[in-house]
């Protein structure tokens, strides 16, 4: 059995990914070959693929994709013909098909189309771990989310107003201050222009915000230390615009700060926690509530048109790759 899969040979620009002819072996015990008919492209791909994201290359790409199941291994729990969705584990979603542990997979409801799965389920689960089990935030709490007009960042905020929490988010820019408010964001704020710990202040009565999410790393760290209240939750889970220092000393002179750097790997290892947090987002999808206004669908084959889109920040939501047709 065989695939089309792409392949960095070194760390490069979008033109570093190149498809290859690959073996693709019989599906040995808990194992699945999936036929994607779509698969997710996350800006943790483009980081791979530019030698920021830890990878080993040659290196595949890709670590969230919707397909159909064409064989599995004794004791993998699916069939083939069975609909599936996958996100995290072993890269290798840039393929037409690939072989994937089957822990990494649930079952895709009938209802959910695989390109709305491709869009949102990494993105989905990541704001399901982020939302409900990094910090204690209940109903009337005060959270400040940066990046909020982004792919996790807005479903983020949208589940956290869906919970109750009141929000406070950043942009990086003027023109991204009404998708972030679409959200349901209390206030928007433009990062590095307008005062973020003021604004949080006012909406907490100055009580500082109960915690803040913060992809961005090192342009808003301070602002984020700034804006939480005594023992509130700083969860660091992105680092966009670089690593931040952290000085303990501060934290614990800015009110007993607690600092958390979750990934999904962790919070979804177990499989409980992986259907648990699956069941959730599809709820929420059905919901209406974890939605993208715009998702650009490109060929499977035009990934290199989708990575400079993405680089060149030209897209307003998320970009999915389709199967190309037969």
């Amino acid at each position: 059995m065989g695939a089309r899969a792409i392949v960095v040979e070194a760390a490069g620009p979008p033109e570093a990914m190149a498809w290859r002819d690959v073996d693709l072996p019989q599906p040995g015990p808990g194992e699945l070959v999936v036929r994607h008919e779509a698969v997710g492209v996350n800006f943790l791909d483009v980081l791979m693929r530019a030698g920021r994201g830890g990878a080993a290359y040659p290196a595949r790409l890709g670590v969230e994709g919707a397909g159909v199941v064409e064989a599995a291994g004794a004791g993998a729990g699916f069939a083939p013909g069975d609909r599936v969705v996958y996100a995290g584990g072993p890269p290798g979603a840039y393929a037409d098909r690939r072989l994937l542990p089957a822990a990494r997979a649930v079952a895709l409801p009938p209802d959910i189309p695989s390109t709305d799965a491709a869009a949102l389920f990494f993105k989905g689960l990541t704001a399901w771990y982020l939302a409900t089990r990094t910090a204690p935030l209940g109903p009337g709490d005060v959270a400040l989310v940066h990046a909020a007009a982004g792919g996790v960042g807005s479903l983020l905020a949208r589940w956290l107003v869906h919970r109750g929490v009141r929000v406070v988010a950043t942009v990086g820019s003027e023109g991204k201050r009404a998708a972030a408010l679409a959200t349901g964001a209390e206030a928007v704020l433009v990062l590095g222009q307008d005062d973020v710990a003021a604004a949080v202040k006012a909406a907490s009565a100055g009580a500082g915000a109960r915690a803040a999410f913060d992809s961005v790393g090192r342009d808003s760290w301070e602002a984020s230390i700034d804006s939480l209240g005594p023992m509130g939750w700083l969860v660091s889970y992105g680092w966009a615009s670089g690593e931040p220092q952290v000085d303990l000393t501060r934290l614990r002179n800015a009110g007993s700060l607690i600092v958390t750097r979750p990934t999904i790997a962790h919070y979804t290892a177990a499989r409980a926690d992986l259907e648990a947090g699956a069941a959730e987002v599809f709820a929420l999808i059905r919901a209406g509530v974890l939605r993208f206004e715009q998702v650009e669908t490109l060929p499977l084959s035009e990934v290199v048109a989708a990575h400079r889109r993405i680089e060149s920040r030209s897209v307003a939501g998320p970009v999915v790759l389709v199967a190309d047709a037969p």
